[in-house]
């Protein structure tokens, strides 16, 4: 039959139930958990590989098979108790430890690992409910053991869904006595490198943030002239200064004193070309040599003769 209301307010009854609903009392939080690992996964141990007596010279074929054979005892021995090394530095720290770096010694078991769940009410932390299961050996194909291990997390929200297991890889890495500084070493500059990275670019996306609220736009700037109450004309160099203090007032005025200002107008755009620039700058120059009067002369002389030139060339052409 069809979905119905039951007749008391407390929901609906019949064979078809929508989801999110359980029993007609309400809603009802089906969904899942979600679990990430923070932290370095895998985490890394490493450990001096036990060994015997190194000599310097090459012995060839020379070894001691006794000491060879204590030596393969000395690295079993070894190895049996890796794992309950790890089970007891696990304990020890509340997992913590399996996200401590060499550059982040001090951490709290919440750094490592973050629960949330999605519900209809919000976003629910569950961070401080998640729970670290033990370590589980990893094995090759033939069955041997890695040096490899997996922790667990998992945990359950008030609705009693489960989140999907997570895992954090465990390694114990062996290295020779000689070797072991230059790999810390190594570590240490790499995780610092990392931090380094990380604050750079942490920096300039708060720069680029801060620009870009404090971007304003240039209002407007108005057509700058020279008259300023003066008679007659004045020169282009004149006539620029006085262009760039009106245009620099008015920016500062809006603007409140910022270093954003309005730029002149003879300065904006790409409307003068390069070839017009170098000429115009001539000009100026000129003109502020002899003064605007003399130079109105020379340029109405240089055009008249132009003229003459022109006039002259036609009239050898036609006779």
């Amino acid at each position: 039959p069809r979905l119905r209301p039951d007749g008391t307010g407390g929901g609906f009854v019949g064979s078809m139930v929508p989801r999110g609903y359980g029993g007609g009392t309400g809603c009802r939080d089906t969904s899942e958990p979600i679990i990430e690992i923070l932290g370095p996964n895998p985490k890394r141990f490493r450990v001096a590989k036990a060994g015997g007596v190194n000599a310097v010279m090459r012995l060839g074929g020379n070894e001691n098979e006794e000491s060879i054979a204590r030596v393969e005892a000395l690295i079993a021995d070894q190895r049996s108790a890796y794992e309950s090394d790890i089970k007891s530095i696990i304990k020890a720290t509340s997992g913590a430890e399996l996200c401590a770096t060499s550059t982040k010694p001090n951490v709290r078991p919440a750094d490592c690992i973050r629960a949330e769940d999605h519900t209809y009410k919000g976003i629910v932390d569950l961070t401080s409910r998640v729970s670290l299961g033990d370590p589980v050996p990893k094995y090759d194909n033939g069955g041997g053991a890695l040096l490899q291990w997996k922790v667990p997390y998992n945990v359950m929200d008030d609705a009693g869904n489960k989140a999907k297991t997570v895992w954090r890889d465990v390694i114990v890495e062996e290295v020779e006595i000689n070797d072991y500084e230059r790999r810390a070493k190594a570590d240490v500059m790499e995780s610092r490198k990392e931090e380094v990275d990380r604050a750079i670019d942490e920096a300039l996306a708060k720069e680029r943030r801060r620009n870009k609220s404090s971007t304003r736009d240039c209002p407007p700037c108005e057509d700058c002239t020279c008259n300023n109450g003066q008679h007659g004309m004045i020169a282009v160099v004149k006539c620029n200064a006085m262009c760039d203090d009106k245009i620099a007032a008015a920016g500062e005025e809006y603007t409140g004193g910022s270093d954003q200002t309005c730029a002149p107008s003879y300065l904006e755009g790409d409307i003068t070309a390069p070839s017009h620039q170098i000429v115009q700058e001539m000009l100026a120059f000129m003109e502020g040599l002899m003064g605007p009067s003399a130079m109105m002369l020379l340029l109405l002389g240089c055009t008249l003769a132009t003229m003459l030139y022109i006039l002259r060339r036609m009239i050898t052409a036609l006779f």
